[in-house]
């Protein structure tokens, strides 16, 4: 098994990946660029995990982690907007529909989102960040095995 953080990462990804729209375009801490042809695409990476004790005597932590899906979509001006406001329901709809990741974490929310679109090529970049509150439970010492 795998750090928690990793299982959340892959699990996220499983479920975008599923959706024919980013199938086989679903990255996770892309540390490259995405070439025309990767697009659209979806990123997942972490970034602010925290914890605390949950109970005294069983050695359990709640943790918090917040989660990043980028989506990246190239297209027509006229357009562009409409197709990264799509492609976030998908995510949405997809991620809500399985807020506990299987089992995996308590829940899986989204806190926040931003767009924004670069219109300064010969053809406009649409870029949206989702940002999901992830909650979950494991011992202290085994970060592999949610509770």
């Amino acid at each position: 098994m795998s750090h928690i953080n990793n299982q959340i990462r892959d699990r996220i990804a499983d479920i975008i990946g599923a959706l024919p729209f980013f199938s086989g375009r679903v990255y996770k801490m892309r540390s490259y660029a995405l070439d025309d042809d990767k697009l659209p695409a979806a990123v997942i990476y972490t970034n602010n995990q925290s914890s605390s004790l949950a109970t005294i005597g069983i050695k359990t932590a709640i943790g918090s982690l917040q989660v990043f899906v980028e989506i990246f979509i190239k297209g027509q001006s006229s357009t562009i907007i409409n197709q990264i406001d799509d492609a976030c329901v998908l995510i949405e709809d997809a991620i809500g529909s399985d807020f506990q990741l299987s089992g995996l974490v308590k829940s899986c929310i989204l806190s926040q989102s931003d767009v924004d679109i670069n219109v300064e090529g010969e053809k406009p970049v649409a870029n949206a960040r989702l940002s999901y509150a992830v909650q979950y439970v494991t011992l202290l010492a085994d970060l592999e095995t949610p509770r």
